[in-house]
């Protein structure tokens, strides 16, 4: 989408500016003509954002805390349009309540009630995922079902507080958070319109910061796991369901320019199927300089633990008009990256 009069006119807060997925929102936004305010929580990622995305129409707020709503007031003068793309996604957490569903809930909301107070704002986009439609109770990834964006994911805050499974609690804030977006706007009938996106596993190259390979966001780094040969072998494919990073961030910016078609609607967002044995097959004739290093297994063999769970994203594609990148494109682009930044930390530079 090139820059046009609307587009440049409206400035929009990016809250996860810094992460995987918020960095190719910024980037597709000021490659469209957006005035991009970035939501950050420190100085020093502020800067390594600048140094990555330099232009006069990229600017920065800090808020120190998703859920502050005064600063989140602050960032949000004269804006127009908020995408909200910060919320955990690590499994590396102690405490489900503290540490998972809270965050996910009252960061939301936070965003919501801050956006409510500001007259300014007429449309709020939020990154949800595939796990707030996914049912673990029936099988979740792993059945024979066609997931649409009338299904959503049963669990109460009850369970997932109580269950040790940390993949269930993780998948529950996320539909836990995007109910209670739903309902806000239902109660509160703020100024705004909302949208929200429902992808599953998203995977693709980085262009947000990272120092170091350990600084790899989950899926890079479950990626980099299998290419660098450190997971043993191929791994079970327990989400096929996955989609292209830049795909995401294309219907980010698509939906926000096109209120009229994505006003109060919901998208799921999945590219294509994968399989843990065909990406390394594939991959080991992309780069057979590193053949070596990666796993085998069997060969021509998927290694679907079960039946594959489809994900109806036809909605994206005919309001949105997203085209999915294939999933070879991803990987192989995403490899190539990973193979370069561990060149890069090894000649003492940061990895990106």
């Amino acid at each position: 989408m090139s820059p046009t009069a609307t587009t440049t006119a409206k400035h929009v807060a990016l809250t996860g500016a810094s992460g995987f997925v918020g960095a190719h929102v910024l980037r597709e936004a000021l490659a469209s003509g957006y005035q991009v305010r970035s939501i950050v929580r420190s100085e020093s990622k502020g800067k390594e954002l600048q140094r990555l995305f330099p232009s006069p129409r990229h600017t920065l707020a800090y808020v120190t805390d998703i859920r502050n709503a005064d600063e989140l007031r602050e960032a949000f003068r004269g804006i127009d349009v908020v995408q909200h793309v910060a919320s955990p996604y690590t499994l590396k957490f102690q405490d489900a309540e503290r540490d998972m569903l809270q965050p996910a809930i009252d960061g939301t909301l936070a965003v919501l009630k801050a956006a409510h107070d500001t007259p300014s704002i007429k449309h709020v986009l939020i990154t949800s995922s595939f796990a707030a439609q996914n049912c673990y109770e029936k099988g979740g990834s792993i059945r024979d079902y066609t997931y649409t964006e009338k299904d959503w994911n049963p669990a109460s805050y009850e369970d997932a507080k109580k269950s040790d499974n940390k993949v269930y609690t993780y998948a529950a804030s996320k539909g836990l958070a995007e109910k209670a977006a739903w309902e806000f706007v239902e109660s509160a009938k703020p100024q705004f319109v909302l949208t929200t996106f429902m992808p599953p596993g998203i995977i693709g190259p980085i262009v947000h910061p990272v120092a170091k390979m350990e600084d790899l966001n989950t899926s890079c780094a479950n990626v980099w796991s299998v290419v660098s040969g450190a997971a043993g072998g191929v791994p079970p494919t327990l989400l096929p369901q996955t989609v292209d990073v830049r795909d995401v961030a294309k219907a980010h910016v698509e939906a926000m320019s096109h209120p009229e078609k994505s006003a109060n609607q919901r998208f799921s967002l999945c590219g294509y199927y994968m399989d843990w044995q065909l990406v390394v097959d594939f991959l080991k004739s992309r780069f057979p300089e590193h053949a070596s290093t990666l796993p085998t297994g069997t060969p021509g063999t998927p290694n679907q633990p079960g039946p594959v769970a489809k994900l109806d994203s036809a909605k994206a594609k005919n309001l949105l008009g997203i085209e999915w990148t294939p999933w070879q494109d991803t990987f192989a682009d995403l490899t190539s990256q990973l193979y370069q930044l561990q060149e890069n930390v090894k000649a003492g530079k940061s990895a990106l």
